[in-house]
């Protein structure tokens, strides 16, 4: 299959087919004489497996090592469970790192002078100051 039969099977641009290859996500195919690359039909596969993962949090470098698991056909490979259950606690840590940030702003806002939207920050006009006379 040519490269733009592949990304609208797959529903992702030929760019990000081409940077999927440069990552190493999918392997590089075979090229036609006229040049072409000519990706086999299971690339499809491959591409819609790394977009589910990346839409449920996992970053390219984690879907690379599962797709290396994962090829190896093992049957502890082929078990996705510890992958989700860490992620799932990676994703609960940012989550209470984020909160921890937006009580911060909160009461940071609530204490400012500046809270009231009109009055000027009095740590903005320190900086601002200091970066006049720079």
């Amino acid at each position: 299959m040519r490269i733009g039969e592949v990304a609208a099977q797959a529903a992702v641009s030929v760019q990000a087919l081409r940077f999927y290859e440069r990552k190493g996500l999918i392997k590089r195919p075979r090229r036609l004489r006229s040049g072409y690359r000519d990706y086999p039909a299971e690339t499809i596969k491959i591409i819609q497996f790394i977009k589910k993962n990346q839409s449920s949090g996992f970053t390219l470098t984690e879907i690379r090592a599962i797709l290396k698991s994962v090829g190896t056909g093992s049957p502890a490979a082929l078990n996705r469970s510890e992958d989700i259950r860490k992620k799932i606690h990676a994703l609960d840590e940012q989550i209470r790192s984020l909160q921890t940030i937006r009580d911060e702003l909160i009461s940071c806002l609530e204490t400012c002078q500046c809270g009231d939207g009109h009055s000027p920050c009095p740590g903005s006009m320190a900086v601002a100051e200091a970066l006049q006379k720079v």
